[in-house]
């Protein structure tokens, strides 16, 4: 495994739903239950998986799934990334009537326009440091359907709650995992 994806202590359903989608929408991803680990727990379990993140997904306002906080594991020591990304809302795979079905890390990568501001694109690199995959910036979103199988498509808006989305998409732009709603991208630690 590549990236393990869990979720805070205190959720709901739609926060586990979305931990699940994740899981089945990012690539070499396992989806672990939470339970009463500790940080400590899920860097252990993170390494006996050899997995290299670990995502967290936690609640936001209104019980929705409200943040994404990251945490990197290395051989002897492990560190939260610092990056937060507090969402607005979000679309489930399911409610969007798709099943993502399961990629390798090779045939996947967070994929950015050109011609899109520096804040976008610094806000996607900075997503795949933290999930450590590949990285892309292009003219042509179509021109990577024979590269990748599902790209995480960084779109920025003109909404000022919502500066960003975030998309699964298949080959021709086809929505494939949840649709996510970024209101913050915050660059510390949320310790």
């Amino acid at each position: 495994m590549h990236i393990i994806v869990t979720t805070t202590r205190h959720v709901n359903p739609r926060v586990r739903s979305l931990a699940n989608e994740l899981a089945h929408a990012l690539p070499d991803a396992l989806r672990i239950n939470r339970g009463k680990n500790n940080i400590l727990d899920l860097a252990e379990k993170a390494r006996a998986y050899n997995a290299k993140t670990v995502l967290i997904v936690g609640k936001g306002l209104r019980g929705n799934p409200g943040r994404l906080v990251f945490l990197r594991i290395m051989e002897r020591r492990y560190f939260f990334y610092p990056l937060i990304v507090s969402l607005a809302g979000v679309k489930l795979a399911r409610e969007l009537k798709v099943r993502p079905s399961p990629v390798s890390i090779e045939n996947f990568s967070i994929v950015t326009l050109e011609d899109f501001s520096d804040n976008t694109k610094e806000f996607a690199l900075a997503l795949s440091e933290a999930l450590q995959v590949n990285y892309t910036e292009t003219s042509n979103l179509e021109f990577l359907a024979h590269i990748f199988n599902r790209v995480l498509f960084i779109e920025e808006t003109n909404l000022e709650k919502s500066p960003f989305f975030i998309k699964f998409v298949k080959p021709g732009r086809k929505i494939d995992g949840p649709l996510l709603k970024v209101r913050r991208v915050i660059y510390k630690s949320p310790l």
